[in-house]
């Protein structure tokens, strides 16, 4: 048998159909599915784009992978808008917590006064910059 290796991006594709081999693996043990499709809270401002959260249901909670407000519309209480139509979706659905990651150099302070626990940093990064990875239990 022979097996071919190629670097490649990690496109959608790619990412569904490991989803889908990770369901079948899953589904095994814990009898469903751990793993929902990334949703996004978009924000438009006279029909542009100026911010979103990005999330996904993972094994009985909610992961945040991204936030972003664009400079411009950042101060005007957006950001904490966008967590709390996250948050809001995380109860109808039963989860326990919200967790996700930030750098040293981003959000730290935001996701703390938003009632976020650090729970522990990974130093190491470029520029002496930190990983924190934070949860908040709703």
């Amino acid at each position: 048998m022979t097996i071919e290796i190629k670097l490649e991006e990690a496109s959608n594709d790619i990412e569904h159909l490991m989803f889908k081999e990770f369901d079948k693996y899953h589904d095994k043990i814990l009898s469903e599915d751990i793993f929902e499709n990334p949703l996004a809270y978009v924000a438009y401002h006279k029909g542009e784009f100026v911010g979103s959260v990005v999330f996904q249901y993972m094994a009985g909670n909610l992961y945040i992978k991204y936030l972003i407000v664009k400079e411009e519309f950042r101060e005007l209480g957006l950001g904490k808008k966008l967590i709390e139509y996250t948050e809001e979706y995380a109860k109808k659905h039963f989860c326990s917590f919200i967790y996700l990651e930030t750098f040293s150099f981003q959000a730290l302070e935001f996701y703390i006064k938003l009632g976020f626990n650090l729970e522990f940093t990974r130093d190491g990064f470029l520029n002496d910059s930190s990983l924190h990875y934070l949860r908040k239990f709703i």
